[in-house]
């Protein structure tokens, strides 16, 4: 495949953005002296996951900067990027400390191929479809999780992509990182609560529950009898939203959609 700035592989490139679960592109915007690829060259990544410790288990990439320890640089940093969920700039000099004698310097620019934040909405009811509506216009990728096909076909003009069912084998396969958010809002507490515990020490940017004050302190009951620290049950924002009053469902997905926006603004 060619990746290089004068015959870059578009649809190629198209490809991995949409079924890739966590593409990253990685390309050449800086060189000087003796350098394996000059300006202009790229890799695509797929940095699904915790980045592997051992360079050797760097997941392979499509094109190439250099090879080498150079490259297991950038792949590295291809996974910084799309932690932060956005792009990185990195200057690397190519010299003994990388076990390189090239000598020269490579900046390398890091860039998720999806930037849009996605939120996870676990429940499509009437709140969670209103907050898929709103979250989609406020540039929100959303998935839905609900195992009941009505109101997934409901909520579905507002979806990226939908599951149907809770088990642990669907939750294991969403994805987490510092730009994904998730929203329990199902019509079963006991339901929310086994979420909760599921989910709450996955890395996700903010992790919600809707509630009454009186559901949250149970909740947290919980979790710390199951020996969670305090760190990891503050992590829980419940009750979810804003305090501002709301009654309907379009209210609820007001104060619930403004505290994701400013997750992601702050």
């Amino acid at each position: 495949m060619t990746l290089t700035s004068e015959s870059p592989d578009w649809a190629r490139i198209a490809e991995a953005e949409s079924t890739w679960a966590a593409p990253v592109m990685v390309t050449v915007v800086n060189t000087s002296g003796s350098t394996p690829r000059k300006v202009g060259a790229r890799m695509l990544v797929d940095a699904q996951g915790d980045c592997p410790e051992e360079d050797a288990d760097l997941p392979h990439p499509e094109g190439t900067v250099g090879g080498g320890a150079v490259e297991a640089q950038a792949i590295r940093l291809a996974f910084e990027a799309w932690r932060a969920g956005g792009s990185l700039v990195r200057r690397t000099v190519l010299g003994a400390e990388m076990g390189m004698c090239c000598g020269g310097t490579m900046t390398l620019m890091a860039q998720p191929l999806i930037e849009r934040p996605t939120l996870i909405v676990f429940g499509l009811g009437h709140v969670g479809a209103a907050v898929a509506r709103l979250s989609t216009e406020c540039g929100f990728r959303v998935v839905g999780v609900d195992g009941r096909d009505e109101l997934t076909e409901q909520a579905s003009p507002w979806l990226d992509a939908i599951h149907q069912d809770f088990d642990p084998e669907t939750l294991a396969a969403l994805p987490d990182g510092d730009h994904v958010h998730a929203l329990i809002v199902t019509h079963d507490h006991g339901l929310d609560q086994e979420l909760v515990e599921a989910l709450i020490n996955r890395p996700f940017a903010s992790l919600q529950m809707l509630g009454s004050q009186r559901k949250a302190l149970r909740c947290r009951t919980r979790l710390e009898a199951q020996g969670l620290t305090p760190e990891r049950i503050e992590s829980l924002h419940s009750p979810a939203g804003y305090d501002i009053d709301a009654e309907t469902p379009a209210e609820i997905a007001v104060a619930l959609v403004a505290y994701l926006v400013k997750q992601r603004r702050g």
